[in-house]
């Protein structure tokens, strides 16, 4: 999703560069948005609940893709980046995907009957993302001087899984109308229009990788972590 932290240029001149096209950054950030368009599509109601099994199947492939770009992120020498891709791909995407498939399969009258037990719920799911949602807080500063548009859609997607999360964990009926129906709402917004952000500078990036030249404006860092000398 993020590549915004540079390695250390290497001292040795004979040491192979890696080029530009080698970049995953708008793989990921592109795969993270269609996997974020998707989601919030469910939340907003513009894609049906019928659905929900395609949905999944998009949810696990792009936490697929987030996780292959976040491992060549660090190969190319980024940790901070590719490990926050790792995060999304893995903890986000792939294995909440996996849930809503044995989730799906739970309410299968088949299986209610053949084991009478009652259908899973994904309350883990929520008491999860709640913890989730710190560890991607802890990223949000770091993204501040990568780029401030990082920055900015890091805070909507946290405060999303934290509405998320919260709605999950309330009674059907309080979730079926009035407040928290509301934060659920809200939180597929503040999802789409991350991801749009995010979908900006993948855009941006590959135009740049594309053409060798700046087309669309790149977002800067809002401050930069470097240490002043002295």
């Amino acid at each position: 999703m993020i590549a915004g932290h540079k390695p250390e240029e290497h001292a040795h001149t004979d040491e192979p560069r890696i080029p530009s096209f080698a970049d995953p950054t708008p793989f990921t950030l592109f795969s993270l948005a269609a996997g974020s368009i998707a989601i919030s599509g469910l939340i907003l109601g513009y894609i049906p609940k019928t659905d929900l099994p395609i949905v999944t199947i998009w949810i696990i492939g792009v936490g697929f893709c987030l996780t292959l770009g976040g491992l060549m992120i660090i190969k190319n020498g980024d940790p901070i980046a590719g490990n926050l891709n790792l995060a999304f791909g893995v903890l986000f995407f792939i294995i909440p995907g996996v849930t809503n498939v044995i989730w799906l399969y739970g309410q299968s009258s088949i299986l209610v009957e053949a084991y009478s037990m009652a259908p899973p719920t994904l309350i883990a799911n929520a008491y999860i993302f709640l913890f989730l949602g710190l560890v991607l807080a802890v990223y949000i500063p770091i993204m501040a001087s990568a780029s401030w548009l990082f920055f900015f859609s890091l805070i909507l997607f946290d405060i999303a899984v934290f509405g998320i999360s919260f709605y999950d964990l309330q009674p059907a009926a309080d979730r079926a109308t009035g407040f928290w129906n509301d934060i659920y709402k809200l939180s597929g917004f503040l999802i789409l229009v991350a991801a749009l952000s995010m979908s900006y500078h993948g855009f941006a990036l590959q135009l740049k990788y594309g053409f060798g030249r700046m087309i669309l404006p790149i977002p800067g860092p809002l401050f930069s972590n470097t240490p002043e000398d002295g």
